[in-house]
């Protein structure tokens, strides 16, 4: 029995052979085998139809870039190829769930597993629309080793900052300033004329005993 019939069609099926058919036991049982047998070779129509969610992958694809190629191999299986360093193998599962393999310059292989149809526009978008998505590891790591070679520094930041919140962290007077001749020198003060007084330690030795009074050494 064919693999597309609908209900419709089973329905018109099962009115013919009631009309043609005597209310006969074994009659009966032929009519109950044959409706037995359709309704198990009947195709249950999903909201979308595998057709059409494989068709709104290819246009997001197209979308991306018209040039990249979206084939179904003979397992029914979406390939997306011609996108290097890209490629993609989107297969069905089951409603609307796919399992997605993803290799990137041919190596590298990350899969993607129960991901539904929205998910799977979301990460060909992801990978086909990335900043670097032109790029591999090694050139990842060179361009970044590159960046950080540059000189960030900033035009603004060249400007001395001034440290403290108060007005006496700021050189106003203009003998302070660098331009100024360096002031003589009239004495040179150590740290011995700045004395600091402290209080004496008490401290008590302690007693001997009798016993260690009497202990004498022997050489």
């Amino acid at each position: 029995m064919s693999e597309n019939i609908n209900k419709k069609t089973l329905d018109e099926m099962i009115d013919v052979a009631v009309s043609n058919m005597i209310t006969e036991s074994k009659t009966h049982n032929k009519l109950k085998k044959l409706v037995l047998e359709c309704l198990e070779e009947i195709k249950i129509e999903e909201k979308t139809t595998l057709d059409e969610m494989q068709t709104q992958i290819e246009k997001v694809v197209k979308g991306i870039n018209s040039s990249y190629e979206v084939v179904k191999d003979q397992m029914k299986n979406l390939n997306v190829c011609g996108c290097k360093p890209h490629h993609f193998s989107i297969r069905h599962m089951y409603g609307e769930t796919f399992d997605v393999e993803y290799f990137k310059d041919n190596s590298d292989r990350t899969k993607k597993l129960g991901l539904s149809l929205d998910e799977v526009k979301e990460f060909l978008k992801e990978k086909l629309e990335g900043k670097d998505n032109k790029a591999n590891y090694v050139e990842k790591a060179f361009n970044k080793s590159a960046e950080n070679s540059q000189d960030k520094e900033k035009k603004g930041d060249s400007e001395p900052k001034r440290i403290g919140e108060k007005a006496k962290d700021e050189v106003s007077k203009k003998e302070d300033q660098p331009d100024q001749p360096l002031k003589e020198v009239d004495k040179i003060k150590k740290q011995s004329d700045f004395p600091v007084k402290g209080e004496k330690v008490k401290y008590t030795p302690p007693k001997q005993t009798q016993k260690e009074k009497m202990h004498v050494i022997r050489m």
